[in-house]
């Protein structure tokens, strides 16, 4: 119509699932591709060896590197100082937006039922996890996406990050936010050229290690004990928070060089 101009900031006249608002977010997440979605990584057979593994497909690159900086810095900025603070996972730069959605009821938008939401993806520079938490009619005084949706992302990603040892610590913040990359001039995105694929969002960090002393588990220790054990392994602790151990690395069973460090986190 003639006022769908003015209706599209406010999120009128246009519906979304959720896994088209997931794709969105992680085609920004890889720079710009979006990717098709996939249900199922891989199927293993009963001896526990993998006998199919879909490969990531690209669809298309919907904007440029320079734009897809930017949107990731406002997304950041969001969680950071916007509506999107109760997202924020300390130690971690988290991308993300709020969303607060008023229900289309009978030919019209309820002033009294909502739809809350927060997307986002974290590291922000480093993307390995996208995530997003839709709920249907939160209670009213409750209903906005920062109150309601946020803190569930924040969540549910701290429990990832404490579980999965593949989920890597990351890198302490810079200083000053860096600029924009510029764009590249124009290319042929052409399929089997590496230069021109997307980065994968789970990544894992491979470290070359001399074979001799194997990890222990630490898991579920106390900070006394954790620390102990590192030390009678002949490795040297490296520690945060306080509480039991919720997160190691390496992770238990890795084979490292004597005096290799050893980080614990606790909670």
């Amino acid at each position: 119509s003639r006022i769908s101009i003015t209706q599209f900031p406010l999120g009128h006249e246009v519906s979304v699932t959720t896994l088209q608002i997931a794709l969105a977010y992680a085609a920004i997440a890889n720079g710009g591709y979006l990717m098709k979605p996939i249900i199922v990584e891989k199927i293993l057979n009963a001896e526990g060896q993998v006998i199919h593994r879909e490969k990531p497909q690209i669809v298309r690159k919907i904007s440029s590197i320079e734009n897809i900086a930017s949107l990731k810095s406002m997304l950041q900025l969001a969680v950071e100082s916007g509506t999107g603070t109760s997202a924020y996972l300390a130690g971690w730069n988290v991308a993300g937006k709020t969303g607060t959605a008023q229900k289309f009821i009978n030919g019209e938008y309820s002033k009294l039922k909502f739809i809350s939401s927060f997307a986002g993806f974290f590291p922000a520079d480093d993307p390995q996890l996208v995530g997003v938490f839709v709920l249907d009619e939160p209670r009213k005084g409750q209903h906005w996406g920062g109150l309601s949706a946020a803190p569930i992302f924040r969540n549910v990603m701290k429990r990832i990050i404490y579980q999965d040892d593949e989920i890597l610590v990351h890198k302490p913040r810079l200083k000053s936010r860096p600029a924009p990359i510029p764009e590249r001039p124009p290319a042929v995105l052409l399929a089997g050229i590496k230069e021109n694929a997307p980065v994968t969002l789970m990544t894992v960090a491979v470290e070359t290690f001399n074979p001799g002393i194997t990890v222990p588990n630490l898991r579920g220790m106390s900070l006394r004990s954790a620390i102990a054990t590192v030390k009678k392994f002949g490795l040297t602790p490296r520690v945060e928070g306080s509480g039991a151990v919720v997160y190691q690395w390496p992770i238990a069973g890795t084979e490292v060089s004597p005096g290799s460090t050893c980080s614990i986190k606790l909670n």
